[in-house]
């Protein structure tokens, strides 16, 4: 379902859903979300893309470190990034990471991952048209979502799509 909805709001709740769970990995939850953006997609699906990248980085990221949230407005875009601090993804490695069942460490996974997230964040930006990248080093890894903002339309300084 395609339709309006406040984006910086919905990204909040869903950072704030995982803050225990962080919590409870060692991991701290920075956010820096720019309030009143709004954005024309499917709400449930983007809150599952970033339910998605943050549960990857509480896997993942190093204990003791803290997991960023970042949430604004750049140009006719909006970008949301998830960042933490752990292990360099190689880079032999990242163009991979979006295919099904594929897992860049074995060793590193508890046997509860199926290599299925990833693919399916993917698919959720595909059906939006706007694109997930990664990008790995010096300790940090961060995935960035870019979803196209309408052009033109302004209403009380918020953003429609």
């Amino acid at each position: 379902k395609m339709a309006p909805f406040p984006i910086s709001d919905a990204v909040t709740e869903t950072a704030e859903s995982f803050r225990e769970h962080a919590l409870s990995q060692g991991h701290g939850l920075t956010l820096a979300i720019q309030p009143g953006l709004t954005y024309r997609g499917d709400e449930y699906a983007v809150r599952q893309l970033v339910s998605i990248l943050l549960d990857n980085a509480v896997k993942y990221s190093a204990g003791g470190t803290d997991i960023r949230l970042t949430a604004e407005k750049q140009g006719r875009f909006a970008v949301v990034a998830v960042a933490d601090s752990g292990p360099d993804i190689p880079a032999d490695k990242l163009p991979h990471i979006f295919d099904r069942f594929y897992r860049a460490d074995e060793a590193r996974t508890d046997g509860d991952s199926f290599g299925l997230g990833l693919p399916i964040a993917k698919a959720i930006i595909d059906a939006h048209r706007g694109t997930l990248r990664c990008e790995s080093g010096g300790g940090v890894t961060r995935f960035i979502i870019t979803l196209p903002l309408a052009a033109g339309k302004q209403e009380r300084g918020t953003d429609h799509a």
